[in-house]
């Protein structure tokens, strides 16, 4: 049975192994967070905690980072990161954790300086319920950090195809993704008093035929039905794309949320 993690921890590997922007990605995020030495950081949902590896030695010196999680892998991942490079840290900073679900626990009251909520409402419920916890948890000039799925570029990918079958195709690829983030943003803004939303530009260069052809099964259905009965002849057609011009580009858009109490 394939999990939301698990495809979770698949599209993860696949934007680490062909972003072109992916380490400017983590430090963006990173600046957007303006941590002043001793500030408390809860991280909800935090994973493996791979955007702290990735700025491990700029955190700000006294920091506490609480990742709050309810599965045990990404949290062990990161404890052994911590035992192996903690050396690596600035004085004082400590990284907690707490195993738990996030809609089921408490939070106490002005807490926090910053929460962190990665690729992280898809797996919540009650959004609305959770958010408003999360804003009593801000101190008052705390902020609220949220990404959301990545907003793929619908030509890019309908080329890919179109050139294959020779005939025009529409894709759905970011038709979940967009009504999603509609209603995560209007539940930000009837949850916090002021959200700001900016947007990193990316773009994958895939340079292997049997990964573009996954990713685009993985994304669409249609996609799926039109390639799977013809993979040997895209795989090749692909191959023959990928000698010509080396790699297949599709842009792709990392949209972030900043919400102050």
């Amino acid at each position: 049975l394939i999990t939301k993690n698990d495809m979770a921890d698949k599209r993860y590997g696949f934007y680490e192994r062909f972003s072109t922007r992916q380490e400017e990605w983590y430090q963006f995020r990173f600046d957007s967070l303006e941590l002043k030495e001793n500030m408390y950081i809860l991280d909800v949902g935090g994973g493996y905690g791979t955007p702290w590896m990735k700025v491990w030695e700029q955190i700000p010196a006294g920091c506490t980072i609480m990742m709050l999680d309810k599965d045990s892998k990404g949290r062990d991942y990161l404890k052994n990161h911590i035992k192996e490079y903690g050396d690596k840290l600035a004085k004082g900073v400590t990284f907690l954790f707490w195993d738990a679900d996030a809609e089921r626990i408490s939070y106490e009251e002005e807490k926090y300086d910053r929460i962190l909520a990665n690729h992280f409402w898809g797996y919540i419920e009650d959004k609305v319920g959770l958010m408003k916890k999360l804003q009593k948890a801000l101190k008052p000039d705390g902020r609220l950090y949220s990404t959301v799925p990545s907003i793929v570029n619908e030509e890019d990918v309908e080329g890919i195809v179109e050139d294959f079958i020779k005939s025009h195709v529409k894709t759905g690829i970011n038709a979940n993704k967009k009504v999603e983030q509609t209603y995560v943003e209007q539940c930000l803004k009837n949850s916090f008093s002021n959200v700001d939303y900016s947007v990193f530009v990316n773009e994958l260069w895939i340079n292997d035929e049997e990964a573009v052809y996954e990713y685009l099964c993985d994304s669409d259905k249609e996609f799926q039905r039109l390639l799977e009965k013809k993979k040997i002849e895209f795989l090749h057609h692909i191959k023959s794309r990928l000698i010509v011009e080396n790699v297949i580009k599709i842009r792709v858009e990392g949209p972030m949320y900043v919400c102050g109490k």
